[in-house]
């Protein structure tokens, strides 16, 4: 059985790297949307947060939940493509959130705009997947209302990092995959874009996390990261053919074969805050 299989236990996909990549950003996410509310001049205090938040792209809603239960008197309003997740994110039960289905590259329709617009809109680890990323960020400036803020979650250029001449060579294949999907460029990208949809005042940090090594934390990111390569095999082999799955597979194995205390690198992860102050497009 190869090693893979045998650390996800057949069921390697992308809900379970979604799952850890939330339990793993969670503190870092609620750190850097009160920053978000700081910069829009919104109440970090929970019995003075009656503000609304989009989350645009929410997935099942994690980080709606978050939300919600840290600040009960705020409004919540997550949308997402999937049917399933929205349904899945509804059973949560929160009084204080509310879901719709909606697709990311279209305008967000006017019946769930509070009047005046959002205070706070967030789209994480979203917008890196958008073909017209300018046109989503104008999307989500006709719906911010004017001071209010934006969070954004991405990935530099460079996301993933070992030393593992296996993993070397996957990532090395892997940055020309997603080169030529376009999901790369918004390190030294993303303020021009901002800049044109309307937001200004924007602080962008690339956030490093050690994967390998003796710490527990070290190693739960090098889980993450192995977490990503197991999910990166269809892009490689089967979208853009730039590997063979034989050769994906060897390689793979023999990463997942080293003793976690031999492999070191790191997990990087783009967070950005901007404030809209002008206009929107039309």
């Amino acid at each position: 059985m190869p090693s893979s299989t045998y650390l996800f236990g057949g069921q390697a996909n992308d809900r379970e790297r979604l799952t850890r990549q939330f339990e793993l950003l969670r503190e870092d996410f609620l750190a850097w949307f009160d920053q978000a509310l700081r910069l829009a001049g919104l109440a970090t205090d929970p019995e003075r947060a009656d503000w609304n938040v989009l989350d645009i792209g929410c997935g099942t809603g994690r980080y709606v939940a978050e939300i919600a239960r840290r600040y009960p008197r705020a409004t919540v309003t997550g949308t997402d493509l999937s049917p399933a997740a929205i349904a899945e994110a509804n059973a949560a039960g929160l009084p204080n959130a509310r879901f719709a289905v909606h697709d990311a590259r279209e305008p967000v329709p006017a019946e769930l705009v509070p009047a005046g617009g959002f205070d706070i809109a967030v789209a994480w680890m979203v917008l890196l997947h958008l073909p017209d990323k300018a046109g989503a960020l104008a999307h989500l400036a006709r719906v911010v209302r004017p001071g209010g803020a934006l969070l954004l979650g991405n990935v530099p250029d460079r996301a993933v990092l070992l030393d593992h001449p296996a993993a070397v060579r996957i990532l090395d294949v892997g940055q020309r995959a997603v080169e030529g999907t376009g999901m790369v460029g918004l390190e030294s990208g993303l303020v021009p874009l901002l800049a044109g949809a309307g937001f200004t005042d924007a602080t962008t940090v690339v956030l490093r996390y050690l994967a390998g090594g003796a710490t527990v934390q070290g190693q739960r990111w090098y889980q993450a990261c192995l977490a990503t390569f197991v999910v990166g095999r269809p892009l490689l082999v089967d979208v853009t053919k730039l590997m063979d799955g034989v050769e994906y597979d060897r390689l793979l194995d023999a990463v997942l074969a080293a003793p976690v205390l031999d492999v070191s690198g790191e997990m990087r992860y783009l967070v950005t805050i901007a404030r809209r102050t002008t206009d929107s497009p039309q």
